[in-house]
């Protein structure tokens, strides 16, 4: 690996174990929040089986990698 990279590679994960530690604040636009799902309460809502929902997923997957080809 190139030195330089390296060396933003190391520098980026001194800042994570900084943050974590709370000695330093991210910065708000560098902060993202993911809802997680509650899968059992979908299924049974939707009255889904365990293979018709993980088909689903897999199918939502499928068509994100089309759609997101390029990151």
């Amino acid at each position: 690996m190139d030195k330089k990279l390296f060396a933003d590679l190391l520098d980026s994960v001194k800042e994570m174990v900084a943050i974590e530690n709370d000695e330093l604040q991210a910065k708000p636009e560098h902060v993202h929040r993911h809802v997680i799902s509650d899968v059992k309460y979908f299924r049974k809502n939707k009255q889904l089986s365990k293979t018709d929902s993980d088909t689903l997923k897999m199918n939502n997957c499928q068509a994100f990698e089309r759609v997101n080809v390029t990151f």
